[in-house]
């Protein structure tokens, strides 16, 4: 589109095993994660290295959020 990328879903269920009302809730779920994905993807602060970010050495992920922490403060 032209605000950028578009998804679109599409639901579809087996009307003998799940009502249409629990297949609207789990749908509207479904949106509110999307948008908490997205507000969090927009946070400046979100993000980060984890393990297996980088195989070629050995850190935990504590490790991993210290280093970090010092390049943060070194900018």
């Amino acid at each position: 589109g032209e605000a950028g990328p578009c998804l679109q879903v599409s639901w579809s269920w087996a009307s003998g095993v799940l009502a249409e009302s629990d297949v609207v809730e789990v749908s509207g779920l479904f949106v509110e994660a999307l948008k908490a994905i997205i507000r969090h993807a927009a946070d400046p602060d979100a993000g980060g290295y984890t393990p297996s970010d980088l195989p070629l050495v050995s850190l935990n992920q504590a490790e991993i959020d210290q280093l970090e922490q010092l390049w943060r403060n070194e900018k």
